[in-house]
């Protein structure tokens, strides 16, 4: 393969590697580019802001809060967070450290209304330098008389086993305080934004008697985010979330059971299974499971053989959606990923029996550039990264800002899809109004 050539490997190859012997063009930091841990969507800050009432203070250099400070503006954070400069001197001395708690301070006292909790948020140059954020966070705490987070936005961990949006869910519950559970009670760890709205998930809990479903996303007031510390389970939306779980467990006793998001009709119905053994209560989901049926075999119908190109800028795990893309009937020659993590072999052992010859390109190996808008084969792109390379295919962004999960989550990924068939639209009309956040 030649140096200006697209990287890709096929299923049938991954799936013969072993533990630990994925490819180096699948991992970003063997390449000589950087590549942001938020490029788009939910970055590290506007994460960290999901905490209600609170300020935070990114301490960097500037050209590490040039990205926020845009998308601040795009996504309307941008008077909740404030910058404090490191120079070339802080950078080998760490004298800015001093500064921090008084710029805290500062912050507490100009801001009206007043902040509820502070989040002190550093760059990798803090990690480098082996900073203690924590006592830092526990001095400024001292000065301004509220809680203070500690945050980290260091990109460098990203393929590490905490990267960087593991670790700002860590840093969202932190503040947390043991409650009394009340087992009417749920949290769900994971999601930036809240469910759909017709997500069954809420109604299911209901027959075993849970009647509140907390998500940080909903939070209006820093009160009802500590309402979440007298939860009586954890339900984690994602593996990026389970460090949090942990501490959580550890800190306050509440167990965890994880969810993922899944497009595999028999695979929701196994998951929501094994929910009811924890919640040791029978749930009832034939009316959910049979209006999903209902609509995969009328899509199956309508639409087999179709072929797609699944990207990982979506809502869900592109090898499990294209591995239920195949299971209805169509075909999935193509999939891009950022990198492949242990989570993903399940997924691409089942691809290695339906499509074995499917590519899976690296999002991130840097001849791909050359690739722009040059590829063919694919009648819809999902997600803006797949997109990208398919310019004559119908392109479906499948990353919108209300969770979809479950039964009535397929649902929507299948009427979506068919809408955007009806009524197609290109990669560059669903760019529009997309920005960069970190």
């Amino acid at each position: 393969m030649m140096a200006d050539d697209p990287f890709f490997a096929t299923i049938k190859e991954l799936a013969v590697r072993r533990q630990g012997g994925l490819m180096n063009q699948t991992v970003p930091r063997c390449h000589l580019h950087y590549n942001s841990p938020g490029a788009s969507g939910f970055g590290v800050k506007r994460t960290g802001l999901l905490l209600p009432e609170a300020m935070m203070l990114m301490v960097a250099p500037g050209c590490c809060g040039r990205h926020g400070t845009i998308a601040g503006n795009e996504t309307g954070f941008a008077d909740r967070i404030c910058y404090m400069h490191m120079d070339e001197r802080d950078l080998v001395t760490g004298r800015h450290l001093a500064r921090i708690s008084q710029a805290a301070k500062e912050i507490c006292d100009s801001t009206k209304p007043r902040p509820k909790v502070l989040m002190i948020c550093t760059s990798c140059i803090d990690a480098l330098l082996g900073t203690d954020l924590e006592r830092v966070c526990r001095k400024a705490e001292q000065t301004c008389g509220i809680p203070v987070v500690p945050a980290y936005m260091d990109p460098i961990t990203r393929e590490g086993k905490k990267p960087p949006m593991a670790s700002i869910q860590q840093s969202l519950y932190y503040c947390l305080k043991h409650s009394e559970q009340r087992s009417d009670t749920v949290n769900l760890l994971g999601n930036f934004v809240p469910l759909d709205d017709d997500c069954e998930l809420r109604l299911l809990l209901s027959q075993a008697g849970i009647q509140r479903m907390n998500q940080i996303s909903a939070c209006r007031t820093f009160e009802e985010y500590m309402e979440m510390g007298q939860a009586s389970l954890d339900l984690v939306l994602t593996s990026l979330a389970i460090p949090a779980a942990e501490d959580l467990k550890k800190k306050l006793g509440i167990p965890y059971h994880r969810l993922e998001h899944l497009y595999d009709i028999n695979a929701i119905r196994e998951q929501y299974s094994l929910l009811a053994e924890t919640l040791e209560f029978k749930l009832n989901d034939t009316q959910y499971y049979d209006e999903a049926r209902h609509a995969t075999e009328i899509f199956s119908k309508q639409h087999r053989g179709m072929k797609f190109a699944v990207g990982q800028t979506v809502n869900g795990n592109p090898f499990e959606i294209s591995a239920a893309l195949i299971k209805y009937g169509m075909e999935v020659p193509f999939i891009f990923t950022h990198m492949i993590n242990e989570e993903d072999r399940r997924y691409i052992r089942m691809l290695k029996v339906s499509s074995p010859e499917t590519r899976v390109y690296s999002s991130v190996y840097p001849a791909m550039l050359n690739y722009s808008n040059a590829m063919s084969g694919a009648d819809v792109a999902i997600g803006l990264d797949a997109g990208y390379y398919f310019p004559d295919a119908v392109c479906l962004s499948w990353n919108t800002e209300r969770q979809p999960f479950g039964y009535r989550g397929l649902i929507s990924l299948l009427r979506q899809i068919e809408d955007s068939i009806a009524n197609p639209k290109s990669h560059r009309e669903q760019m529009h109004g997309s920005y960069l956040v970190i």
